[in-house]
């Protein structure tokens, strides 16, 4: 446990640069396993101490050692110039400068999509045999031959490209910034009205960052766990991870965002934001809507004091005086 000013300082602001608080944490536990965290949650639960959790951790579930599948897949939307050769594809090359205008992008609305994918193989793969898969994929996708670009990283590389894109950004001044990022599940029955609508419509040609999509499948979906997610067995998270430079630029960002949210709630696309932000409790509960009761029941179950996450806005914390 660290109990110095400048821990509680680093660690008291968040990632997206989008709030502050003049509180700070009277503590910082860095566990060294399982019963560290279960002391110290113990320990608030006595005193009445709140606790947040904090972490910078991934998953790299889903991207297995395989040899007749892709591993991964990720696709993303460009309709800024400037981010087709951006700090988030593993692909694009400097070497090899690509245009929006030199793919005809603008016949489809300014809007170019991407698809990067990644095929595993072992060092005794014969680069015939891997090719030969790679062409097999390749086959059964439409796309511009001319901008297909591929590198070969070790699989270690490969998970720490989002690290090495931080490293990159913190030399630059260009990490401690704003980040209004928006995260959206969209249902794939309304996946081309939310195109025409947002991509082509509400965002222009500046997006100040990329724009990722996921497929998913809802049957994928531990119903079990407190995330929401929308009614249709396919759907698409679709990412803006924005940044800004400055507040003026992180305001504007913020109401574009809300003017995505707006769009959807006119036109009836049934989203669902991922990692949402709400201010009251009234919010979270039309969000997570028939999942209310049961989140509710395990929050009363396993923190009925409130204690924890109290900065997400959904519970008040009781003190320990109004239970005696």
């Amino acid at each position: 446990m660290r109990v110095e000013l400048s821990e509680a300082k680093r660690v008291w602001v968040d990632f997206g640069r989008m709030s502050s608080s003049s509180a700070l944490a009277l503590g910082v536990l860095h566990p060294a396993s399982a019963e560290d965290i279960t002391k110290v949650v113990g320990a608030a639960y006595e005193s009445g101490v709140r606790v947040s959790a904090r972490g910078e951790g991934h998953s790299i579930h889903g991207q297995r050692m395989g040899c007749e599948r892709l591993e991964y897949v990720e696709g993303f939307v460009i309709v800024d110039e400037a981010l087709i050769n951006n700090w988030r594809s593993s692909f694009f090359s400097p070497s090899n400068p690509v245009t929006i205008s030199s793919l005809n992008a603008h016949a489809d609305g300014g809007v170019l999509y991407c698809l990067e994918f990644t095929k595993n193989y072992h060092v005794q793969t014969h680069q015939q045999t891997l090719d030969q898969e790679i062409e097999n994929l390749l086959e059964k996708l439409d796309f511009i031959e001319t901008s297909v670009f591929t590198t070969d990283v070790a699989y270690v590389d490969f998970l720490d490209r989002v690290h090495k894109a931080e490293l990159k950004l913190r030399s630059k001044g260009l990490w401690d910034v704003p980040h209004p990022w928006l995260n959206l599940f969209v249902p794939k029955s309304r996946i081309a009205d939310f195109d025409k609508g947002v991509f082509k419509g509400i965002l222009g040609n500046k997006t100040s960052g990329p724009i990722l999509i996921y497929p998913m499948n809802n049957n994928k979906w531990d119903e079990r766990s407190s995330a929401v997610t929308v009614e249709e067995e396919v759907f698409y998270l679709v990412a803006f991870l924005r940044s800004a430079l400055d507040s003026e630029r992180a305001e504007y960002l913020e109401k574009e965002n809300r003017e995505i949210l707006k769009y959807c709630d006119d036109e009836g696309i049934k989203v669902k934001q991922y990692l949402p932000h709400y201010t009251n409790q009234k919010e979270w509960m039309d969000h997570f809507g028939d999942k209310w009761d049961q989140f509710y029941q395990r929050k009363m179950q396993f923190d009925p004091r409130r204690i924890l996450a109290t900065g997400q806005r959904i519970f008040n914390p009781i003190s320990i005086s109004n239970q005696r």
